[in-house]
């Protein structure tokens, strides 16, 4: 596929990130992961309106950009990921945001749900347009989070 440069597109993609062509949803995840642990923020009410922000203007970039390709969600759209992962990093509790384990039950348990879909994650794939990408990958960020807190729980 050719490269489409505009804000959307940079938006959509995570700075390009979803033109990576293998394993773009993994990349992508990586990528929010990545931004979400060097970002120079602690206070948990800036995270969610970060969070709801990026989640609401993706729903109306990725709109577009489905409608203007005409492709049912395109993989190179990974704001999703991004989206999902950042959901899933709230529940890592601030004194373990940079062990390793933590991390890693992030990103394999996110990349998990968001492959396997099971319900509601299927039934909210299905959702009109950038509602329907963006809101899978809300889900599947909700339930590593349980996840995250149920490994944390029974330590």
């Amino acid at each position: 596929m050719k490269r489409k440069f505009s804000l959307n597109y940079l938006f959509a993609t995570f700075f390009y990130v979803g033109f990576i062509p293998f394993a773009p949803g993994s990349w992508g995840t990586l990528a929010g992961l990545l931004f979400w642990l060097f970002l120079p923020v602690t206070s948990i009410y800036i995270k969610l309106y970060l969070i709801i922000a990026t989640y609401l203007t993706g729903i109306l970039v990725t709109g577009r950009i489905e409608r203007k390709e005409n492709l049912e969600d395109p993989g190179f759209i990974v704001i999703d990921e991004v989206v999902g992962i950042w959901i899933a990093m709230l529940f890592i509790p601030a004194h373990l945001s940079r062990d390793v384990m933590q991390l890693a039950i992030a990103f394999f348990g996110f990349r998990f749900f968001d492959i396997i879909k099971i319900p509601p994650i299927r039934q909210a794939e299905k959702f009109e347009a950038g509602l329907g990408i963006m809101t899978d990958d809300l889900i599947a960020g909700l339930f590593t989070g349980i996840v995250i807190f149920l490994v944390n729980f029974l330590r």
